[in-house]
C-alpha cells in the first residue's frame, strides 16, 4: 500500500551511506514483516528500492541510504529539508513471519545489512533461542557506526558477528569462504539469507552446502529460495 511518511536525515553512518528516517504524517506505518523493502517514486527520476533497517512495531522507519546513487541522493536530500515523502510497502517475500526453530546465517555487503538488521532485531524481540550468525562486508567507518546496534542484539541473543573492513591486501571471496565454512562447522545454520549484490549471492551459492536452503530477493520465483532447493515455505 501507499503511504505518506516525512524525511529525516540523520546521522552519516560512513562518508556515502547516510541513516534515513521515515515518519507518519497521516497514517501509521503499514504492517510488514522483518526482511521487507519498500519502492520510492521519485518525480522525474523514476522508482528506486531500500530494505528497512527497523523491524515491524517501531512506528517509524529506518533507512540506510548509499548516496552514491543519484536516486538515493535525491531522497537524502528531501529528507534534508524533512519533505513529505510517498512510499509504497510493504515488498518482498525474503522475510520471516515467524520465529524458526533452527540456527540461521545472514550474510551482507555494504547497505545489505539494514535487512539484516530488521531480521535480526527482530528474533530477539521474539526470544529467538537458536544460534545465528552475522557475516558483513563494508567500510570500517560504516561498520564502526554499527558497533553499538550490534552489540545490544549479542546481549540479547546467541549471535556470532563477523566483519570484514573493505581496504586493500584482503581479499573478500577468501574471507567469505573461510567465514562460511566456519559458521557451517560450528552450528550448520539450515538457511542463509543473503542480503547484498548479485555477485555476493553467486560468491554465497558456491561454497554454502547442497543441502542448505538460501533466501535472497534477488530469486525471482517467489524470492524465497534458491533454484536448486525444494518448494519450502520460507519457515518449517
Amino acid at each position: 500500500m501507499k503511504w505518506r511518511c516525512r524525511g529525516e536525515a540523520a546521522e552519516w553512518l560512513d562518508d556515502d551511506t547516510r541513516q534515513v528516517w521515515l515518519h507518519p504524517v497521516y497514517e501509521p506505518v503499514p504492517n510488514y514483516a522483518a526482511g521487507q523493502y519498500l519502492k520510492v517514486a521519485l518525480a522525474g527520476l523514476g522508482i528506486t528500492y531500500f530494505s528497512i533497517a527497523t523491524p515491524p512495531g517501531r512506528g517509524l522507519l529506518e533507512l540506510h541510504v548509499d548516496t552514491r546513487s543519484y536516486k538515493a541522493r535525491k531522497l537524502m536530500e528531501l529528507a534534508e529539508f524533512r519533505k513529505e515523502i510517498e512510499v509504497e510497502l510493504p515488498l518482498g517475500k525474503c522475510f520471516l513471519n515467524g520465529v524458526p526453530e533452527h540456527s540461521l546465517l545472514l550474510v551482507a555487503g555494504g547497505t545489505g545489512v539494514s535487512q539484516c538488521l530488521a531480521l535480526l532485531s527482530y528474533l530477539a524481540e521474539q526470544d529467538f533461542q537458536h544460534e545465528a550468525a552475522l557475516l558483513w562486508s563494508a567500510s570500517e567507518d560504516y561498520l564502526v557506526s554499527c558497533d553499538s546496534a550490534l552489540a545490544q542484539l549479542q546481549r540479547k541473543m546467541n549471535l556470532i558477528v563477523r566483519l570484514l573492513p573493505r581496504q586493500e591486501g584482503i581479499n573478500p571471496n577468501n574471507w567469505l569462504e573461510a567465514r562460511l565454512n566456519e559458521v557451517h562447522a560450528l552450528h550448520a545454520p539450515k538457511q542463509t539469507f543473503v542480503s547484498g549484490s548479485k555477485l555476493l549471492l553467486d560468491e554465497v551459492l558456491v561454497h554454502v552446502p547442497e543441502e542448505a536452503q538460501v533466501f535472497s530477493d534477488h530469486f525471482s520465483e517467489g524470492r524465497l529460495r534458491a533454484p536448486r532447493a525444494p518448494p519450502l515455505p520460507l519457515i518449517v
